[in-house]
């Protein structure tokens, strides 16, 4: 019987980072060899010489190639090798940013009266990079891409707020994420005109009369 020896598991899927323990199976090989093995990854030899391999997914994700070689030494005559390989699926982490909207019950306004908002986006990747985009009533504002917004509404009515951002970082997924809606409450202005009454001039010359 050929010396030959398989690997466990096949094919299988993680994230950056995760770990996979690989396990080479001999069978068939001369008793009383010593058997020794040689991993690699992607053609990187790794540093286990035992029958497991703990492998840490890395960077990028892709599909990487995962090999053993695998010699039985022998005491007399030539040594017995074989081999065998299988791939893993190494995936991007997952991104789990959130966002909110501050003031979320924002006071009443006139028309004509700004009312700052701001994003904040939590739980996000370490030095991942924010693209806001902010919207009223559902459509985007020309020219917001901060993480603030100056609103200054020009009609009466309730408006609703919103931003959304992209959030991308090395070695995760995309994610956009659009935060829960703000409504504004937005009045006309207030009317300051005043009434102010002064005595005919027949009046005063009645007055005058009376006198």
């Amino acid at each position: 019987m050929a010396f030959t020896v398989t690997l466990s598991p096949l094919t299988p899927t993680g994230v950056i980072g995760g770990s996979q323990t690989f396990t080479a199976t001999p069978a068939g090989e001369t008793p009383d060899g010593t058997i020794t093995y040689v991993w690699t990854v992607d053609d990187i030899t790794q540093g286990s010489t035992a029958a497991t391999m703990d492998y840490t997914l890395a960077s990028p994700a892709g599909t990487k190639k995962i090999k053993v070689v695998a010699t039985n030494t022998l005491s007399a005559g030539d040594p017995e090798i074989a081999e065998a390989s299988t791939t893993i699926t190494v995936n991007k982490k997952e991104n789990n940013s959130t966002i909110t909207v501050t003031p979320a019950s924002p006071a009443a306004v006139e028309i004509g009266t700004a009312t700052t908002f701001t994003a904040n986006v939590s739980n996000q990747p370490i030095g991942a990079a924010i693209d806001y985009t902010w919207k009223v009533d559902g459509v985007d504002v020309d020219g917001q891409k901060q993480s603030t917004f100056e609103y200054t509404p020009t009609t009466e009515g309730t408006k609703s707020i919103t931003c959304s951002v992209t959030v991308t970082a090395t070695d995760y997924v995309d994610k956009t994420v659009e935060s829960s809606a703000v409504s504004l409450t937005v009045n006309k202005k207030a009317n300051s005109s005043t009434l102010k009454i002064t005595p005919s001039l027949r009046l005063q010359s009645l007055v005058f009369l009376l006198l």
